[in-house]
């Protein structure tokens, strides 16, 4: 995460080959990345952009235009409503291919009307009323 807050302050960033440090400075562009372990690459890339402000504030610039696109709370959001809604589409699909639970009929406001009973509650569900 704080790759992610270096790099939407403008912030280029060095980062090694480990987890998804790769992925994340290569999807924005905002600074350069090292094999794991190999400090003298690491240095000559710190050094370097020390020594050159340009390509650093070019690198930051990129970098956190491309965070405000790819990590902003309104992309978040529409990629999670997009997963939730997939998830669903999905379970419906799958749903209909057996018999659902009561629970499983119930969760997608699918409930008939008929008497139920549970053996781990004492409700009864009316003719009339809805559980």
């Amino acid at each position: 995460m704080s790759l992610i807050e270096a790099l939407s302050n403008g912030t280029p960033v060095v980062a090694t080959r480990v987890g998804g440090m790769t992925e994340i400075v290569e999807a924005t562009g905002g600074g350069v990345v090292v094999e794991k372990n190999d400090t003298e690459a690491l240095a000559a890339q710190i050094i370097g952009l020390l020594g050159d402000p340009g390509r650093a504030a070019k690198l930051g610039r990129q970098g956190a235009a491309r965070v405000a696109d790819l990590y902003a709370w309104e992309k978040i959001a529409q990629s999670t409503r997009y997963l939730y809604d997939k998830a669903i589409a999905t379970h419906r699909s799958q749903l209909g291919k057996r018999n659902p639970s009561f629970a499983q009929r119930r969760a997608l406001n699918d409930v008939n009307t008929e008497p139920v009973s549970s053996p781990h509650s004492q409700l009864t569900a009316s003719p009339t009323r809805k559980i």
